[in-house]
């Protein structure tokens, strides 16, 4: 099980940035890229010093495994990541991805060193998720597949990174080759379909609503591959503030969902479960899909009607 190079998005937070740094293993002589957004054209910002010292001081610190790229220009949050992961995806085979907000806990980084080793030219398994919106007594402390990526804290293989085209190129909004391909080959609910057919068309037809995670989701999809969720949350989001890209989205459920609220020892599971049941539980804790919601209902009333019918009988 090698130690897995790591990549970190950084630009003008140093709060976070500093608990990331001190979570690192770098015992184990793994690689860390750290790639720093330029500063807008009104200057360098007191934060904005602030994280190229503190990275400067863990490469002076690791000089032979802490590399630092910082841009000249401000590339902005799409742009910048899109180029980091692209750049350490062309000299890793597989490696790890963290914003500058996202905190891990201290199993993160063995959990991900064992399951990008595990799954290493799966098929199937495309990504390794980080974080999961279940806690350890709904997942009875198994890892499973499901068809979500999230973006806090993940991992995958340059094979895989290869394959992904950003920009949704490969998209035509409101086409059939997407309403009837990709989204039915994830989901035959129609629920489900039409949820996303409306998210996917306002993110395709907005670049205010672009983002590259949404596009790694979906080019998941296109892909036909799963991605790997955790038993327990490996991760917390920290990012929910002022210097958030997305303060507006910290909703108080959000806000309870982000934080890692699980401290037990990492166990290795060489088995991952095909769960339905818990498919539906991770869809109505993070996306929080209203159809869901109707469906249980509906089904709930009709199971109470057919019960009512037998007993007739």
């Amino acid at each position: 099980m090698n130690p897995q190079p790591i990549l970190i998005f950084a630009y003008n937070r140093i709060d976070t940035l500093e608990k990331i740094f001190e979570s690192l293993p770098l015992h184990d002589g793994r690689e860390v890229t750290i790639s720093i957004d330029g500063q807008k054209s009104d200057g360098m910002t007191e934060n904005g010093a602030k994280v190229r010292e503190l990275s400067r001081n863990l490469s002076d610190k690791f000089p032979n495994q802490v590399k630092i790229i910082d841009r000249v220009s401000n590339l902005g949050l799409q742009v910048h990541c899109v180029l980091a992961m692209t750049e350490f995806f062309n000299e890793v085979e597989s490696g790890i991805v963290l914003d500058d907000d996202i905190v891990p806990d201290r199993k993160f980084y063995e959990y991900m060193d064992f399951y990008l080793d595990r799954f290493d030219g799966n098929g199937e398994i495309k990504v390794v998720n980080g974080w999961t919106p279940l806690y350890v007594h709904e997942t009875k402390g198994r890892c499973h597949v499901t068809k979500y990526f999230v973006s806090w804290g993940w991992g995958t293989w340059a094979t895989v990174f290869n394959q992904i085209e950003f920009g949704l190129v490969n998209y035509k909004p409101g086409s059939r080759w997407w309403s009837e391909g990709t989204i039915s080959n994830v989901s035959k609910s129609f629920g489900f379909r039409a949820f996303w057919s409306k998210r996917f068309n306002r993110i395709h037809s907005s670049v205010k609503d672009r983002s590259w995670d949404w596009e790694m989701l979906f080019e998941l999809w296109r892909l036909n591959g799963k991605a790997l969720s955790p038993s327990e949350r490996m991760v917390s989001n920290l990012g929910y503030d002022e210097f958030a890209f997305h303060p507006n989205s910290g909703s108080k459920r959000q806000q309870a969902l982000v934080r890692n609220l699980d401290s037990r020892e990492f166990v290795y599971e060489i088995k991952v479960f095909n769960s339905k049941r818990m498919e539906r539980k991770y869809e109505r804790k993070m996306w929080d899909l209203g159809y869901q919601r109707i469906l249980s209902a509906m089904n709930y009333r009709l199971n109470l009607l057919v019960s009512n019918v037998n007993r007739r009988r």
